[in-house]
């Protein structure tokens, strides 16, 4: 990480994700080293709709297996639900040499459940002045459960629709976040010829910012 003014700094990306003082200065990452994993890795997200891609929360889960089956060295991270991405240290606590059994995911969920959720005003709209705070909580206590029953032994293989073919952070990835996506928009040719929509005009403008994360959406 190379920061104003011009100082290199190597750290690991727990340390880079949970550093607050990286808020307070610009910085360029030169160079991102991913080292070999034989754990479980699998991470998830939710848009805002089906042709909206701003996440309103996403997650990544890593753990591995001792000999007994059990949780070893998990890590669980949660997006969009603070300035920056948040570190469950008490989930992870919890997770720690425990088996994969109901009791521990009735467990892991509370857990989850305490996870702090800042005040998001993005959301807030005259008609729903209550905004997306408590659907954002829904949303990583499922996450939670999805990742749960995805490594679970007893979870039957014809309904673990989110798993990956096998462990890894490209092999546990949503097919439509692996392949190249094109964007694009056609005129309604069936309409009137001098109705606007009948002329393609293009990409949408916002195209590249929505893509990017970079609009906030109302709404």
């Amino acid at each position: 990480v190379v920061t104003f003014p011009f100082s290199a700094t190597r750290m690991g990306v727990a340390e880079f994700v949970e550093d607050s003082s990286l808020n307070n200065v610009c910085f360029v990452l030169t160079r991102l080293v991913v080292p070999a994993f034989t754990g479980h890795f699998h991470a998830f997200r939710q848009g805002l709709s089906k042709v909206n891609g701003h996440a309103v929360a996403n997650s990544a889960f890593r753990t591995e297996l001792d000999a007994s089956g059990n949780f070893k060295n998990p890590v669980v991270v949660f997006g969009c639900i603070g300035k920056r991405a948040v570190v469950a240290r008490d989930v992870m606590k919890y997770l720690e040499g425990k088996p994969i059994v109901e009791a521990t995911l009735q467990g892991l969920l509370e857990a989850v459940r305490e996870v702090p959720v800042e005040r998001d005003a993005t959301y807030t709209t005259q008609f729903s002045p209550e905004g997306r705070d408590n659907y954002k909580r829904q949303l990583i206590v499922s996450f939670a459960f999805k990742w749960f029953a995805t490594i679970s032994p007893s979870v039957p293989q014809q309904i673990r629709s989110s798993q990956g073919p096998k462990p890894g952070f490209w092999e546990a990835r949503h097919e439509s976040m692996s392949v190249t996506q094109t964007l694009k928009s056609t005129g309604q040719l069936t309409m009137p010829k001098a109705h606007p929509g009948s002329l393609y005009v293009g990409p949408k403008k916002e195209a590249l910012e929505q893509s990017c994360g970079e609009t906030k959406y109302a709404g």
